[in-house]
């Protein structure tokens, strides 16, 4: 029986806005950081048809460790198989074989794959034809209509190597789907599992490179690149600078030729001194133009303990004098950005 509004029997709630947190697609985040690191799920099949739905991220370095399987999955009575392969940093490779040889449809991108970037990675495979798609790349190979029959799988669908442990990938997978259905690779993660950790976090998440140092992301292990820094070792903390007194210099004598014209130039200075004169750094051409000048760039203490800046690149004499007294023996850093 229907109650009447205000009757003790009566009770009304009202549901507010809703808010959505997280995504349950793409927060399904594992890393592999050991190169023989794996998770398997149930084979992959495709009867009549199926697909392989995912991305990856790495800074997987290829000129090093060779190529990385990312799935595999065979069939160890029939010969069967499917694999999906970083083969290089531009390319990628899809190998499968139904019982009548190895088939291969790769995809080459004009631009790197292990650029610690997501890419999308779409494989799909039917009575018509196997694609391959990898970001807005796609590649197909038409099947044969009078030999086709279903791939028959036995072994896991392997993530992260070969079913042998070999030629692994290290880097990050998400959102991995087989025929639609999200595989929960984050739980079994969380579970613990040799080499694999839930979501993405890089050995760069610490800035572990000092001085201004750049942190390469391999995820098993980082480097630091140092180029363009006063120092250099693994994490970019020896210092290479020098001592000079007023009668000392070093010189450099750049080649003349293959030298390309940039657009932007960035100097770099760091200094140390009591003293208010003297020339940090100098570069000169040695072609003179038909006006008689040179290119010259001159970073120089000027007479009140203050950095000076003057260049004239073929143009007019610019100057810049930086206002504060500098030479109290403290650590100082210029950089100099000239654009064209």
């Amino acid at each position: 029986m229907q109650r009447p509004v205000g009757s003790p029997q009566y009770g009304r709630y009202q549901v507010g806005r809703l808010y959505c947190e997280g995504d349950l697609l793409y927060d399904n985040i594992v890393t592999f950081r050991k190169a023989d690191a794996i998770i398997t799920v149930p084979p992959f099949e495709a009867k009549v048809a199926g697909d392989i739905r995912f991305q990856f991220k790495t800074g997987f370095d290829s000129a090093t460790f060779g190529s990385a399987i990312i799935v595999q999955n065979v069939g160890y009575d029939n010969g069967d198989l499917i694999e999906i392969r970083l083969q290089a940093p531009r390319e990628i490779a899809f190998r499968y074989s139904v019982g009548r040889g190895t088939n291969i449809i790769t995809i080459r991108a004009p631009y790197d794959f292990n650029d610690n970037d997501w890419h999308t990675v779409h494989l799909e495979i039917n009575r018509q034809e196997a694609r391959l798609t990898v970001d807005d790349l796609s590649a197909t190979n038409p099947e044969d209509q009078t030999t086709f029959r279903h791939i028959r799988l036995t072994s896991n669908l392997t993530i992260g190597a070969s079913v042998t442990n070999r030629n692994g990938f290290v880097g990050c997978i998400r959102a991995f789907q087989v025929n639609g259905q999200l595989m929960d690779l984050k739980s079994q993660a969380l579970r613990g599992m040799y080499g694999i950790s839930p979501d993405c976090i890089g050995k760069c998440q610490s800035s572990p490179c000092l001085n201004g140092g750049r942190c390469n992301e391999r995820w098993s292990t980082y480097d630091c690149d140092c180029t363009f820094t006063p120092f250099r070792g693994p994490i970019c903390s020896t210092e290479i600078g020098t001592r000079l007194e007023a009668n000392t210099m070093i010189k450099y004598t750049f080649p003349t030729q293959g030298v390309t014209a940039t657009e932007e130039e960035t100097i770099r200075v760091l200094f140390t001194t009591y003293k208010k004169q003297g020339i940090l750094m100098q570069l000169k051409s040695d072609r003179v133009d038909e006006k008689g000048m040179i290119d010259y760039f001159t970073l120089e203490m000027n007479n009140n303990g203050g950095v000076r800046v003057k260049f004239n690149y073929g143009f007019d004499t610019f100057e810049y004098n930086v206002p504060y007294d500098l030479t109290n023996g403290q650590n100082h850093e210029v950089i100099v950005t000239i654009l064209s």
